[in-house]
This record gives structure tokens, C-alpha cells and sequence, in this order.
């Protein structure tokens, strides 16, 4: 666990994007991360159910979570636009 990013709890559905966003701080830099509706239901039918799709995130959190860590930890964790897990 890299004590330089943190994960907030403010995840919500941006609906023109078609996004869940989670804003990761790092280094105390704010940055959001974009999930894709293709991504959170592993490329099956989309859905625009904002509450199935909370559900879904919910379950498979920390698994995001851990991928969004391992891409920021690759990448040197210096980022000018969202990071996006499509």
C-alpha cells in the first residue's frame, strides 16, 4: 500500500462521460480516474443503471483500486488528465 495515494470515498456516475469517477489523491494532487461502463460489467451489455452500476463498483473496489495504484505506481505518478480504466 503506497502511503503517497490515497483513495477517497466520492465516487459517482458522470453520465455524459459514461464514467464512474473516483478522484485518487497523489501526493496530495487531486486526479480523477474514469471507469468505463465496458470495464465495470467486463465488456458484457451496457447500462446505464446508476445504482446497479454503484453496485457493481462497490463489489469490485478494491480490485480497482489496486490497479489503479499498480498503473500509477508504473507510470511515476505524475498525471495532466484523468486516468482512465476502460
Amino acid at each position: 500500500m503506497n502511503q503517497a495515494i490515497i483513495f477517497t470515498e466520492l465516487q459517482y456516475w458522470q453520465p455524459e462521460l459514461h464514467v464512474m469517477v473516483l478522484p485518487v489523491q497523489i501526493n496530495g494532487v487531486t486526479v480523477d480516474c474514469h471507469i468505463s461502463v465496458k470495464y465495470l460489467l467486463d465488456g458484457q451489455a451496457h447500462s446505464t443503471d446508476v445504482a446497479q452500476l454503484m453496485k457493481v463498483f462497490n463489489a469490485k473496489r478494491f480490485d480497482i483500486e489496486d490497479e489503479i495504484e499498480q498503473f500509477i505506481e508504473d507510470s511515476g505518478g505524475e498525471f495532466d488528465a484523468p486516468i482512465l480504466l476502460s
